[in-house]
Parts: structure tokens; sequence; C-alpha cells
């Protein structure tokens, strides 16, 4: 309910919150900006020029007049002023949720490049041992002892490298051609979170960017696995 707060002897402010019924302003540009604030969880204070919206923390704030010149054009900046605030982080849990499902897809295809490398470290190692077979009658010599231990100790790193991805992304094991389609999953699902309504804009675009990054990255490493 909206809260009286009173200077004197007579009401100076009214207060609204975001889940109250606001008075109507007389202008119909005004009444879609206000209603468009509302929804993005902003009070207002009724009194004097008209009154004052302000975002949930009250740092953002925009006066209200009833009248006046360039009243439309005041109208839509005052919408871009919502739109930027970044103190408004839309329905409960759906900007973090999409955050998780990025970083999780994240560590997928560090996982699933970590495996790449792997397999392609053992490719390495195999060919380096049967040409030194061929060339040595199957004795290694001192500079091909010193390259196979350097492609081990590479593969065991690149395994480590995986495994603890895997478990960041809280997702056992798997093969990197799985690994890319599961992160290509969690994208598709942060992307859908996305276009929730009343998102900050800000924060919606670093997301999208993200998202179509790893996508990117996917999109190479898949053709990677495949060629």
């Amino acid at each position: 309910m909206p809260l009286r707060v009173s200077v004197g002897r007579r009401c100076a402010v009214e207060r609204f919150s975001s889940d109250d019924v606001w008075p109507e302003h007389p202008k119909p540009h005004w009444r879609e900006t206000l209603r468009y604030a509302q929804t993005h969880g902003w009070s207002l204070e009724s009194g004097g020029h008209w009154g004052t919206i302000f975002c949930p923390t009250r740092e953002c704030f925009k006066p209200i007049y009833a009248t006046g010149t360039g009243g439309e054009t005041v109208a839509k900046d005052t919408k871009k002023l919502v739109d930027r605030c970044p103190h408004y982080t839309g329905p409960p849990g759906v900007l973090a949720g999409a955050e998780l499902k990025l970083n999780q897809a994240e560590r997928l295809i560090t996982a699933a490049e970590a495996l790449y490398e792997r397999d392609e470290t053992d490719k390495a190692f195999e060919l380096l041992a049967g040409a030194d077979e061929l060339l040595n009658d199957g004795e290694m010599d001192e500079a091909t002892w010193d390259e196979a231990g350097r492609l081990i100790d590479a593969r065991d790193a690149l395994e480590a490298e995986a495994a603890a991805a895997f478990v960041e992304a809280a997702v056992e094991p798997i093969e990197a051609p799985l690994a890319v389609a599961l992160a290509d999953e969690r994208v598709d699902d942060a992307r859908r979170d996305l276009r929730t309504k009343h998102l900050p804009t800000d924060r919606v675009r670093e997301l999208r960017d993200q998202a179509n990054a790893l996508r990117r990255r996917t999109d190479a490493l898949r053709a990677r696995i495949v060629t």
C-alpha cells in the first residue's frame, strides 16, 4: 500500500512501491513510460510537480512533471534511463542462471579443447615411436627419448586440465565431441533465458556477446575434430 509522508500539517509526499497501484499521469506517453518503470521495480513518490520515480536502490531517479514542452521526448529518454539502470536484475535468478550456463559452456569447451590436444599429442607420440623404430631398429636414441618424455608430460597435463574443467562444469568426464555438443546446449539455454522481458539491457548485451564468442569456439573446435 502507498505510504503517506507528512510535513507539518499537510501531506507532502505519497510513496508507491512497484507492487502498488500508481496514480495515472494525465499524458498517455508518460503513462506508458511509468508502467515500464514500474515493471522494472521502480517506485514513485507523488507530490509537488507530479512525482519522482526511483530505481530499486534509489540511486537512479527522474522527476516527472504533469505539464511541459517536449514531454514525449523526455518520456522516451526516461524509458532509456530505466533500461540503462544497473540496479534491476529482472525476474529473480534469470541472469544468474544464464551466467551459470555460459560459465559451464566455457568449461566444457576448455575440456574439449584439452582432450583434442591430448589426442593430437598421442598421434605425435605414435608417429615418433614408429619413425624411430624404422630408423634405429626399435632402440630410441637420446633425442627421441627426450621428445617422447616431453610428449608424455604434455599428454598428462592436458588430461589433468580436461578433468579439472569437467569438475568445474559439474559434468562427468565425456569425450570431446560430446562435450562440444553439451556446451552448445548450455549456450542455447542461456540465450533463451536472455530473451526474458525486463532484464537490464547492458548486462544482457554482455552475456549475449559471451554466448556468441562461445559459439564461435565450439564451431571452430567442431571443425578441427571432424577434420
